[in-house]
């Protein structure tokens, strides 16, 4: 196919995605320009008309003002448009009604390739204050009727820790579901022994025929320990065990992280003295401005254009395992009595 042949192509299906969304969210033509301005690109009627109906080669900046505009990723005017993936979806599970078409379960469906296989699972206690990190095995698969893709994961019981021979686990059962239109998986996960349920959410990425080596997914359960409490934290799945040198690093990534870091006077202090930090990050340490008794430090301000990405990475992160960032967050007996305080009783009379 000659090079002007698939730029065509791909300007009928940029046009395709933009009349879809457009007509998805009720955006008129006139309403797509002044959103356009608003968010400061001055695209003219004439091309957003051109664009519509796959007649215009658009440049990057244009594509960008759209999206932004839209509200969705740039990715996403180029991606095959929903109606498609609609009836592609329909073909490979035709036994899906109208009410569940926008959920994937077909595990062999392409929305499904480079997820099956075996992650290795790693994540914070969750309880108590200490920094033990809990690491068992989840594996997606297709189920034995081959209409839906299984999950299973295993995680080691509290004597695993006493005796590192112990073969006994806790083991959950469950469904992955993917939903292409908010680009995200949804993992519910079941023991029927203790009466628990885990439900484990990530973001779907399309991956064709390559396989997804790592995930960070967000985990809905309960606490484990005497006091079960609804609780979330991360959880990082990876197709390879985690080594020691990269541990202490993931550890950073795994605590419940906002865009600022918190870190008292000592753990700065450490982080100052630390000899494998370079002067110039250090430097950027040191601007940080103190609230309280802590120092806050927004992650976008310790950028040092002399270290590679990868250098700069590991030292956030590092960062990150010093800060006051929770481990998990769990919603305590306490928080329940305050509520029902607040606004329980109000609700009553």
């Amino acid at each position: 196919m000659l090079l002007e042949d698939r730029i065509s192509q791909y300007q009928e299906l940029v046009g395709k995605n933009i009349s879809q969304i457009m007509s998805a969210k009720s955006i008129t033509q006139d309403k797509l320009h002044a959103l356009c301005l608003q968010g400061g690109y001055n695209i003219s009627q004439s091309t957003i008309s051109n664009a519509k109906n796959g007649k215009c080669n658009l440049t990057l900046s244009n594509l960008v003002a759209i999206a932004y505009a839209l509200e969705v990723n740039v990715t996403d005017l180029l991606a095959t448009p929903q109606n498609s993936l609609e009836k592609t979806s329909q073909k490979e599970n035709p036994e899906s009604d109208k009410g569940t078409e926008v959920f994937l379960t077909n595990p062999n469906s392409r929305f499904f390739q480079g997820y099956l296989g075996s992650y290795h699972v790693l994540f914070y206690k969750t309880f108590g204050s200490g920094d033990e990190l809990v690491q068992g095995i989840l594996c997606f698969q297709e189920s034995d009727d081959k209409k839906n893709c299984k999950a299973i994961m295993h995680l080691p019981l509290e004597n695993s820790k006493t005796n590192p021979e112990s073969k006994t686990v806790k083991v959950y059962i469950g469904d992955l579901v993917v939903s292409h239109a908010t680009h995200a998986a949804y993992c519910c996960l079941t023991n029927t022994t203790i009466g628990e349920m885990c439900m484990l959410i990530f973001q779907h990425i399309f991956t064709s025929n390559s396989q997804v080596s790592t995930i960070m997914a967000a985990s809905i359960t309960t606490a484990s320990g005497a006091n079960r409490r609804p609780t979330v934290h991360r959880m990082c799945l990876s197709r390879n065990m985690v080594d020691d040198a990269s541990l202490e690093y993931v550890k950073g990534q795994l605590l419940m992280n906002t865009a600022d870091i918190y870190l008292t006077d000592a753990k700065l202090r450490f982080l100052l003295q630390c000899p494998d930090i370079p002067a110039s990050f250090k430097a950027l340490l040191q601007r940080s401005q103190k609230k309280g008794k802590c120092y806050c430090i927004p992650e976008a301000s310790l950028y040092d254009s002399s270290l590679d990405e990868a250098e700069q990475q590991k030292l956030v992160s590092f960062v990150r395992v010093n800060s006051l960032a929770p481990k998990y967050n769990k919603i305590s007996k306490r928080t329940d009595e305050i509520l029902y305080a607040l606004i329980g009783q109000e609700t009553l009379r």
